[in-house]
């Protein structure tokens, strides 16, 4: 014990407040189905030997070429404005350890509850459009 340096019991911290994932687990419920019938169509039109024309297949590579940017967001992180995706980036005390959900994750972390909803609803926001961007890829294939 260092005179100076008294220890005492910890500050009581404040009560968590509820989150509401409700959002976000939609998206990512639309976004898996979403994939699933991508794959499927992609996978019926190969074993079909139906494959897409050309003008088509030009038309699905040019949705899904910037497909990743849907996941990015203007404002960036907290903090870190210079990461945008919502869905990894580095941590902020992890070196280059990937953190999934970043904004939703770091906020519930240090305890900054507002960002969290706020991240919440964008991450939510950006897996629908992914997913609506994948349905639209979809349609061509069909």
């Amino acid at each position: 014990d260092d005179p100076l340096k008294p220890v005492g019991p910890p500050v009581a911290l404040e009560r968590t407040p509820r989150l509401d994932f409700g959002a976000l687990e939609d998206a990512s419920d639309a976004l898996t189905a979403s994939a699933a019938r991508f794959d499927a169509a992609l996978g019926a039109a190969a074993k079909n030997g139906a494959t897409p024309s050309p003008a088509a297949r030009a038309r699905v590579n040019a949705m899904l070429r910037d497909i990743d940017a849907l996941l990015l967001s203007d404002r960036g992180l907290p903090t870190r404005p210079w990461f945008r995706n919502l869905i990894y980036a580095p941590g902020k005390f992890t070196g280059y350890g990937a953190k999934t959900l970043p904004g939703v994750r770091e906020a519930i972390e240090e305890r900054r509850f507002a960002d969290a909803r706020a991240f919440i609803g964008l991450t939510a926001t950006a897996l629908t459009a992914y997913a609506a961007r994948l349905d639209a890829a979809t349609a061509l294939l069909k």
